[in-house]
């Protein structure tokens, strides 16, 4: 039987030996900085530190840093927490000054730079999400002597082209390193002769603080874990789910059921009062019980100047009065009265310059300066809004605070169509490099807490252009329900993203949507699949589905579509509660088989699943599963297609088990000691 994958004394004293210097010693806090042209390390004796310890609660100790820089009043404060129960320390850093004049030049701001030991380096490392089929891919380097990596996103959103989640494996242990950063981050790794220097930043950091200003840093993560590379997946998702997943009145997020109507048009523009409310209705009516109720981008005033409504023209976030005359409220009101959540997307940050309200004043956005080939400034017409700006952080909060109290919104959905690194760029001058987007990144946070903290019962999906803005920091206020825009209905471009979601981001969304045609090819104008059928279905097989049945199918696909409903449910506690093993390596072929398998320890039961992809001429596949005992008999149940086995776990593990199914099809196996 495998190891454990519960916290071990192991994992605890492997954290411990890099992290105990400095729970005690504020001189030894992996972090470095430059105070006018000195740099120091961690918070220094001539700071005149204090340390202060504090429990939480039964898991969580923190440990706050404070000392000043003699020269400069500049305040260094450090908050880290270390958690009891899993091998994890977080923290902090903010530079703070009170004085009546600008401070000295801070700059070359690390929130970690240290050094981990460890031989035989094998660094995991992520590509983002960026529109493509090759991203949210999973590589892994040796880190040699002198070799240097160095990371960072394209354009400030921080899983733009860029993924800020590393595991580096070493001989019989390794490390889960993250950087909670929702905006342009920076990490380096250079190979030493004992172990390797990891540091990460904000990107940009030159600047002098104006009087009672607070810039922070991102927020590092490092948990230690003994044992490969896979265990070290599985510690993490069990923290990931006791202490980062959010929860709504005290219960963890638990796995939802999606659908919704689109109304026609593009995006949803051309929804409605009555095509909503009679959507909801007929599901409900014919049998489809479902948690969330989805209304996405073009719900608000969103006009061009030919009268066709486009979803991109936001900036004005009240119900359009031509689709909505009585607000969203009839809508939301009927959702609460079928214990269904009302999902709404809105994109606060992004301004259509046209579409901002006449009233308000352009002092809360943050323009882009262009030129012509004449050299005379032009605009494009949109903007951001200056999240940095506290009035305008305050007209956003309460806007988006009525609608979700009138709307009875429970789900609140944010987009982020733009890259704000240059706006960011060009509204600060050199000596203030890395202000604008610290304080625009602080208001952020802000702004969705103020939202949580407001709505007690309400919680958030994180969208950036897909899954762009899925950092840490993001996740501890949200999940990513649309986690790239890329492939929705491609089945083995799905199953490779399942590789690096499962392992990082466990709470996830998936459509049942098929988009290959009859030659089985992907994105041609020839009719598509069926979007529930089987393969849909076991291709979409994750925490949170989107079904894509429509309210006009036929009896038959309801039916179908009711019944997978039920296994979907079922098999999404596993993904949830259970331990995540690939059983075959990763692929993005469809020529391929997938499978996985997820096991909950404590219970000894799981489930296993395969799926034989459209093009794949292998008929049959022999996977090895995981953590079977070889003194005990398991039943293995398919619910799908009414068959169940009875198998010794001796024999699983030296024979594994074998999928033999049709091309284009899907298993799933429950299992249970008997």
């Amino acid at each position: 039987m495998d190891k454990t994958n519960k916290t071990t004394l192991k994992d605890m004293e492997l954290l411990r030996e890099w992290a105990s210097p400095f729970f005690l010693d504020s001189e030894k806090i992996p972090i470095e900085y430059k105070i006018g042209g000195v740099t120091y390390k961690g918070i220094p004796k001539i700071f005149n530190p204090t340390i202060r310890h504090r429990i939480i609660n039964a898991n969580i100790i923190e440990h706050i840093y404070v000392g000043v820089e003699p020269d400069s009043g500049i305040e260094v404060k450090v908050e880290l927490f270390e958690y009891k129960d899993f091998p994890v320390i977080e923290w902090t850093v903010f530079f703070a000054y009170t004085k009546s004049k600008t401070s000295k030049i801070i700059k070359d701001v690390f929130a970690c730079k240290s050094f981990f030991s460890g031989s035989n380096m094998h660094l995991h490392y992520g590509n983002g999400d960026f529109y493509s089929e090759d991203g949210l891919r999973m590589d892994v380097d040796i880190v040699n002597q002198d070799k240097h990596f160095t990371f960072k996103p394209k354009g400030g959103r921080p899983c733009d082209q860029a993924f800020p989640y590393y595991r580096v494996a070493c001989k019989d242990y390794g490390y889960n390193l993250s950087i909670g950063w929702p905006g342009q981050w920076q990490a380096d790794f250079v190979g030493m002769k004992d172990g390797f220097e990891f540091s990460a930043k904000q990107e940009y950091t030159h600047f002098y603080l104006n009087p009672n200003e607070i810039f922070r840093t991102p927020r590092m993560t490092v948990m230690s874990f003994a044992g490969d590379i896979q265990r070290g997946a599985n510690l993490w998702r069990r923290w990931y789910m006791e202490h980062v997943l959010p929860r709504t009145q005290g219960n963890k997020l638990q796995p939802k059921l999606i659908t919704h109507v689109f109304g026609g048009g593009e995006e949803f523009t051309l929804a409605d009062e009555n095509n909503q409310i009679e959507g909801i209705k007929t599901y409900l009516e014919r049998g489809l019980k479902f948690d969330i109720w989805w209304i996405d981008a073009g719900w608000y005033p969103c006009k061009d100047q030919n009268g066709t409504k486009r979803w991109v023209l936001t900036g004005n976030w009240i119900p359009d009065p031509e689709k909505f005359p009585n607000g969203l409220a009839p809508i939301g009101k009927l959702c609460e009265e079928n214990d269904i959540q009302f999902l709404l997307w809105f994109e606060p940050e992004r301004i259509v310059l046209d579409h901002w309200p006449k009233e308000l004043p352009h002092e809360y956005l943050l323009k882009l300066k262009t030129f012509n080939p004449e050299g005379v400034e032009v605009t494009d017409g949109t903007a951001l809004l200056d999240l940095g700006n506290s009035e305008a952080r305050k007209w956003i909060t309460d806007r988006v605070n009525t609608l979700i109290k009138e709307s009875h919104i429970k789900v609140y959905r944010q987009d982020f169509n733009r890259a704000p690194l240059d706006y960011w760029l060009q509204n600060e001058t050199e000596d203030r490099r890395g202000t604008t987007e610290n304080f625009y990144i602080q208001g952020y946070l802000q702004y969705w807490d103020d939202l949580l903290i407001n709505n007690p019962d309400l919680w958030i999906d994180s969208c950036a252009s897909g899954g762009r803005r899925n950092d840490l920091e993001t996740m501890r206020r949200a999940v990513p329900l649309q986690y790239t825009d890329y492939g929705l209905g491609v089945h083995p471009i799905k199953q490779s993203f399942n590789y690096t979601m499962f392992s990082w981001l466990p709470y996830f969304r998936n459509h049942t949507w098929s988009w290959d045609d009859i030659d089985g090819n992907y994105f041609t104008d020839k009719p598509k699949m069926p979007p529930v059928d089987n393969y849909g279905y076991h291709s979409a097989m994750a925490p949170s589905l989107t079904c894509m049945v429509t309210p006009t199918d036929d009896e038959a696909v309801f039916n179908y579509a009711i019944k997978m409903n039920d296994i979907w449910k079922k098999a999404a506690k596993y993904m949830q509660k259970g331990d995540y093993y690939p059983l075959l390596p990763y692929s993005k072929k469809d020529d391929s088989y997938y499978s996985v398998q997820f096991h909950i320890e404590e219970e000894d039961k799981g489930i296993i699943q395969g799926i034989r992809n459209l093009k794949c001429t292998e008929e049959a596949i022999t996977v090895f599963p995981k953590f079977f005992d070889t003194t005990k008999t398991y039943l293995f149940e398919n619910p799908e297609f009414d068959k169940s086995l009875t198998i010794v776990g001796s024999k699983i593990i030296k024979e594994g088990f074998t999928f033999n199914i049709p091309i284009r099809s899907g298993e799933i196996w429950f299992y249970s000691v008997i």
